[in-house]
């Protein structure tokens, strides 16, 4: 009687950064001989399905087609997605202001392709709204990233340049007057 030969086939972990491909799922094992023989046609390496940031697990099974003279055992592994990096286009400030009586828009929107951008005239108290001021003056801009589950924070950045927004030239004109000596 020949007996099969019992083999633990292991699943390599794995991973990749949120929004790449999945690389090529492998196994190996520690039996020589098994590893010399056994190829895809015996065993199929899947993972639990999900695209999220996260950890999912490896598993190997015996496929219909696997070689009859090994019986298996199965051990797990780890796949982790990572969050990846945003790309952020930085707001640019807006010419040209000048004093009108109202709240004005300092800079045009910046975009990033994930997580949520926002800003802030102080580095400290932050928003999604468009940073506003009424008052003739310089601004200090500060923009950041406040990431999500598929995507990490981006560190408080400040423009290079700050806004400003203008003195309004008013002319004054005295009113003549005169009296009687």
């Amino acid at each position: 009687t020949i007996t099969q030969r019992t083999v633990e086939i292991i699943a390599d972990p794995a991973g990749k950064t949120y929004g790449e491909t999945d690389p090529q799922l492998t196994w190996h094992t520690e039996d020589t001989v098994a590893q010399a023989e056994l190829g895809e046609d015996d065993i199929a390496i899947t993972r639990k399905a999900g695209e999220d940031a996260g950890t999912y697990t490896i598993t190997a099974s015996a496929k219909d087609t696997a070689n009859k003279n090994y019986s298996y055992t199965f051990k797990t592994a780890e796949f982790t997605i990572s969050q990846a990096t945003p790309a952020v286009t930085p707001p640019t400030i807006i010419a040209d202001l000048a004093y009108n009586g109202t709240a004005q828009d300092l800079i045009t929107a910046g975009s990033t392709t994930g997580g949520t951008l926002e800003y802030s005239l102080d580095g400290t108290n932050w928003s999604e709204n468009i940073p506003q001021a009424k008052d003739a003056g310089t601004y200090q801009i500060y923009y950041r990233v406040s990431g999500d589950k598929n995507y990490e924070d981006v560190a408080a950045i400040q423009l290079t340049e700050d806004a400003a927004i203008a003195q309004r030239p008013v002319e004054i004109i005295a009113d003549s007057a005169g009296k009687t000596y």
